[in-house]
This record gives C-alpha cells, structure tokens and sequence, in this order.
C-alpha cells in the first residue's frame, strides 16, 4: 500500500484528469477503436490476431480473477478512489493493465521499430500508474496483469499462427477452441468469462468466414481508408449504445453481447462499406472497382 500512497501523494485536479483519461486506454472503447482503425488503415490480418489475443487475454483475466478472488483493497486509510472511475469485481489481476500490454505487445512484436517499443512501453506504464493513482489496483494487480497479458500474447499468437495454416483442418482446430471455450462456460459463473469467450468466437466464425467466402478488402486510398475507419467507428458506438438496452445482464447475454461487439467491427462495417462502393461504382460512370482493391 506504500507505493499507492507515494504515488497519490502526487494528487491534484490536474493528474485526476490526467489519469482518468489514460486509464480509458484499457477500455473495450478504446479497443474498439484501434481494432477498426488496424483493420482499415493498416493490415487486416494485424487486426484478426490483435483482436483474438485481446480477447483472450480478457478471458485468461476472467478466469485469474476466479481462481483467486481477491478482493479490492477499497476502505484503506489513507487510500482514494475517484469516483468517476467504475470500479468492480476482483482486484487480481487488472483488467485494464492487461488489456494494454495485451495490444502494445501485439504492435511491438510485430512492428519492431524503437518508436513502436517506447510507445508501447509508454503505454503500458501509463495505464498501470493510473491504476494505482486512482486506487483501483495493488502493485501486485498490476504486476501480474503485466506478466499475464504477455503470456496470453505469446499463446495468442501461437494459436492463431496455427489456424493460418491451410493444412486442411482449419475447420477441425477451430471447433476444438469453440469447444474449448463453451466448456469453460460449464464451470465458469464470471459474466466477464461469457463476455470474452463470445467475442473469441465471434473473432474465429467471421475470420474463416473472411478467408473462405467474403474477402473483404480494403480501399486503395489512404485517406479513404482513415475517413471508413472514423466513420466506422462512429457507426460502432452508435449501433452499440442503441442496442446496449437489449442486452440481458444474464451470462448467455454476455456471450450475445460478445458476439455482437466482434460483429459490429468486424462484419458489419465491412459489409456496409462494400455495400456502398458497390453502389458507387454503379452509379458513378468511369469508376473504376479497383478502388476496392486487396489488403497485401
């Protein structure tokens, strides 16, 4: 508890704002916004293997938080919690930590530039002090969500890796990790696990969908891939937050609610924007469909 207080000892008006802010850097929003982006503006397979990771570094949480059960350390002498952070469920290990090395690692192993390393590390070092700032978190928590969230890349990318193999049992491998996961449900009563296990499956259905059938692809222009990506995003939070009330509070709506979120990025905006360049290039004469053209 010494290094929470030595670190709100800091506390002002200015670093509560600060660090409610960079704490959003673990939010599903947040996420959200840079799975689209990656998947428009830079490389669509980077985006597939960024989510899967993501999502199941957000189980491997679920589960963690499970089997220890520790609770917050909320009642400390000495030790604030802002309220404007919503805080619940166990303390260990953070979710919010391990969300962000879950995508910085994705970025820093693949993109192996210094800038990507410092942005990365900053990143994570970001996040883990607004946690502690903000009282929601122990050094531990924070910790152990450094040491999980790079586990859980590490195993994500070695799953994946092998689904991208066209050995002629991408089918068999995926039904085994469904499997794997619908099981877990069977002895998991954490909403967290249901929400996360959703957002895997539906990651995997629309990835062999996409290589099988669909190719989607992206726009040739740059900025035409920057303005789908904001555009996309918008369409996101406003269908999300318009169908937000339908979702049931039970762990069968978790799971909905996963699937849903996965589709919203992954299947519903892609289909839309091929639904109107289709249109355009009816429309419009002398336009070329290589607007369209393939992701490399």
């Amino acid at each position: 508890m010494e290094m929470i207080r030595w670190v709100q000892s800091f506390a002002s008006p200015f670093w509560d704002r600060f660090f409610v802010l960079v704490t959003q850097l673990g939010d599903d929003y947040f996420f959200a916004c840079l799975l689209i982006f990656s998947y428009w503006c830079i490389h669509k397979e980077l985006a597939y293997r960024m989510g899967f990771s993501f999502y199941l570094n957000s189980l491997l949480n679920a589960v963690l938080k499970n089997i220890f059960r520790i609770p917050r350390s909320f009642g400390q002498i000495d030790i604030r919690t802002l309220n404007e952070v919503p805080i619940g469920g166990y303390s260990f290990p953070s979710g919010h930590v391990q969300s962000a090395v879950s995508y910085s690692t994705t970025m820093m192993r693949r993109y192996r530039y210094t800038a990507v390393y410092l942005a990365g590390a900053a990143v994570i070092l970001l996040v883990a002090v607004s946690r502690l700032y903000l009282g929601a978190h122990t050094p531990v928590d924070v910790v152990g969500a450094m040491a999980a969230g790079i586990g859980g890349v590490i195993v994500g990318e070695w799953i994946f890796g092998t689904l991208e193999k066209r050995d002629g049992r991408q089918e068999w491998k995926l039904l085994a990790i469904i499997a794997v996961i619908l099981s877990g449900m069977l002895m998991m009563s954490n909403k967290g696990y249901y929400l996360a296990g959703g957002n895997i499956i539906g990651v995997l259905v629309i990835y062999y969908l996409d290589q099988r059938w669909l190719h989607f692809r992206q726009p040739v222009s740059y900025w035409v891939r920057i303005a789908t990506a904001v555009v996309g995003y918008g369409i996101y939070v406003m269908l999300n937050r318009w169908i937000e009330p339908f979702y049931s509070g039970s762990p069968l709506g978790k799971f909905a609610e996963g699937m849903i979120h996965v589709t919203l990025v992954f299947l519903m905006i892609p289909l839309l924007y091929t639904v109107l360049n289709i249109s355009v290039t009816k429309c419009v004469p002398g336009r070329s469909k290589s607007n369209g053209s393939s992701v490399s």
